[in-house]
């Protein structure tokens, strides 16, 4: 893939003669490269080097002093895997071939470290019970994943009423009747789990008692934690009820249809009766929060799994 970007970048350059300027206006780029690729480089690397254009990699990169090069290619490959996640190595790669029109060398030895470095943070995705899921993290020979799309639409509780986790019919739902989608052999690998339920951080809202699950929804914090933390959790005095923040992205989701799409929390919001949900463009709805009943949201179920 590297040495396709490569190609794709250099003609830009010397087939339609357009010279260093169109790499600094990235209306100008994406034409040239829409031109150049058309046909010819597969859909992956045209989206990466959109994404690379979204980030003014080229003008960030050129801003950089000699010494600083190595350093802003590493900040640019994060970024990229992290907000838009691109594999850490693929997002190396596209900063490196971009790099190189400025005259950098890459470093065997520092590309190598900075994968293995990464690696441990790289979401990824493995298909368990016919469906696909994003691993959020690993450890003891288990896998603690989540739906990677929303599966279907809910209400958090039913009838309406003040209600924690413990006692809400979603929870009852994905641990009877949605558990039972999977095969016994599959929910022989579904470890049931401790769950730790705690309250809304900025207002007096009780989180219920803990629970163990073999089927949950993330809290407030695991969000933070695994889709991105903008240390937003620790500003006590708040006046707004959300949190929008560079992590949008990555908490944003699509349902079975292809639509953005909310989906809930385990953690309760503001008011009896409300939960925490996540907006369809990423954003948390964490204080003033939707209704639990009256409210459908999407599902997108978690579990800790035997590897």
């Amino acid at each position: 893939m590297k040495a396709e970007i490569s190609q794709a970048l250099q003609k830009i350059i010397s087939d339609l003669r357009l010279g260093e300027a169109v790499l600094t206006d990235s209306e100008r780029f994406r034409g040239a490269l829409a031109d150049v690729l058309h046909g010819s480089a597969n859909e992956p690397t045209r989206n990466l080097m959109n994404i690379a254009i979204s980030m003014d990699v080229y003008n960030r990169l050129k801003a950089a002093t000699e010494g600083d090069m190595s350093t802003a290619i590493r900040s640019m490959a994060s970024e990229m895997n992290r907000k838009h996640l691109i594999p850490v190595d693929v997002s190396l790669m596209a900063i490196e071939s971009i790099a190189e029109l400025l005259g950098y060398v890459p470093d065997a030895a520092i590309t190598k470290s900075f994968i293995t470095e990464k690696s441990a943070s790289i979401i990824k995705t493995m298909t368990f019970g016919s469906r696909d899921w994003l691993v959020l993290d690993e450890r003891e020979g288990k896998r603690l994943i989540i739906s990677k799309i929303v599966l279907e639409d809910r209400a958090y509780h039913e009838p309406s009423g003040d209600i924690t986790w413990e006692s809400c019919t979603l929870r009852k739902y994905l641990n009877g009747e949605f558990l039972n989608t999977f095969s016994e052999a599959e929910k022989g690998k579904i470890v049931k789990s401790p769950i730790e339920n705690k309250g809304n951080p900025w207002v007096d809202a009780n989180g219920g008692d803990d629970t163990e699950d073999n089927v949950f929804l993330l809290s407030l914090e695991e969000i933070v934690q695994y889709f991105g933390d903008s240390e937003v959790l620790k500003e006590i005095a708040r006046t707004n009820y959300y949190i929008s923040d560079e992590f949008n992205n990555n908490r944003a989701v699509k349902n079975t249809e292809g639509v953005a799409s909310s989906w809930w929390l385990r953690t309760p919001g503001s008011r009896a009766g409300e939960t925490i949900s996540v907006l369809g463009g990423g954003a948390i709805y964490e204080a003033d929060a939707s209704d639990n009943s009256k409210c459908s949201a999407g599902v997108r179920p978690a579990m800790w799994v035997n590897i």
